[in-house]
């Protein structure tokens, strides 16, 4: 019995030796081939999933499967969002990965090639495809548009009709909104946007054009109804207007709004509502507001879950800082020369 063991083990330690003996070690190459899987979502009703497969080097691709076992291959797909009712999946497609690298050899590596933005209709397993992507917005629950910005194009048709500006010296950065309708597929192209705000129930999208000049910028709030496709003008006045959210139904909205047309502006925060247009709620002579103090554009601006409070924050107002009128060369300057010098101070100054 003994013999028949030890044999028994002598022959399983020589197959696990030979085994050992066959297997190569790991090469770079091997790391090479390993891919990785990220930012995986699924959908509500968890009948689709997407993911990300990326190789260590190289061009990834997007993977979706639906419930009945088919699925779709999107090449250079990445972070993809699938729609609250479960029909439709937004997804950004890289720039191949040889012209990103061309475009860093050459050194533009704070302007590299965007990316674009594909939509996937779930039931025509239709891809439609915009080009240079900047953002994206989709709402929480009823979303039957998309909303997101693209950098502009000259010859792309603004259908709410203002003049994009012709201003030198523009500070604001301004770019195409795009609304693109999931059942439909109608297409909303308005130009010179600087914010845009989606509610949460996917009822109102607002947004704000600018229009600016060598003198002054004006300032024009809209309100997008889902429903109706219909724009609302809600606001126009010479000015900056930043920080534009609604609550969650968008029958109640909020923004910060200044005259100023210095750098360092002190803003006041104007609220409006569905039957109303926005009027100031708080600024520097509000009671309660501290002497020298004002709403901050740095802060967040939010409704409460009922809509009846709204939340901002408040910093002291900036300080204007004068434009120096003396030329560099008739400022002082202080030179301070001491007994260890080896030159005297007047020979130093040569």
């Amino acid at each position: 019995m003994r013999k028949t063991i030890c044999l028994f083990l002598i022959l399983n330690i020589w197959a696990a030796t030979v085994n050992s003996q066959e297997k190569r070690s790991l090469t770079i190459e091997d790391f090479n081939n390993w891919n990785i899987l990220k930012s995986s979502v699924i959908s509500n009703d968890g009948k689709i999933i997407a993911f990300e497969q990326n190789p260590q080097k190289g061009d990834g691709k997007l993977i979706i499967r639906f419930e009945n076992g088919d699925f779709d291959t999107i090449p250079r797909g990445c972070n993809p969002a699938i729609g609250p009712e479960n029909d439709f999946i937004v997804f950004n497609i890289k720039q191949p990965e040889d012209i990103i690298r061309k475009a860093k050899l050459a050194g533009n590596d704070k302007e590299l090639p965007p990316d674009s933005i594909g939509i996937l209709t779930v039931d025509s397993r239709k891809i439609t495809g915009f080009p240079r992507l900047k953002s994206m917005k989709i709402a929480e629950e009823n979303v039957s548009w998309i909303a997101f910005t693209v950098t502009p194009e000259k010859d792309l048709k603004d259908s709410v009709g203002i003049k994009k500006s012709k201003g030198k010296d523009n500070k604001a950065v301004r770019e195409d909104l795009v609304l693109y309708n999931i059942k439909t597929a109608d297409t909303i192209f308005i130009s010179s946007v600087t914010e845009y705000f989606y509610s949460k129930k996917g009822t109102y999208i607002f947004f704000n054009k600018q229009e600016e000049d060598s003198v002054s910028v004006n300032s024009f709030l809209y309100r997008f109804n889902t429903a109706t496709a219909v724009q609302d003008l809600l606001f126009s006045e010479k000015g900056t207007l930043k920080k534009v959210v609604s609550d969650d139904l968008g029958t109640n909205y909020a923004f910060l709004f200044s005259k100023d047309s210095v750098d360092n502006k002190i803003y006041s925060l104007f609220s409006g509502t569905a039957d109303e247009l926005p009027d100031i709620l708080i600024d520097s002579y509000t009671r309660g507001i501290p002497v020298g103090w004002s709403p901050s554009v740095h802060s967040e601006i939010y409704f409460s879950a009922n809509s009846l409070k709204l939340f901002f924050g408040t910093a002291k107002d900036p300080v204007m800082i004068k434009k120096d009128t003396v030329p560099e060369d008739e400022r002082p300057k202080l030179d301070i020369w001491n007994w260890q010098d080896t030159k005297l101070q007047p020979q130093q100054l040569i």
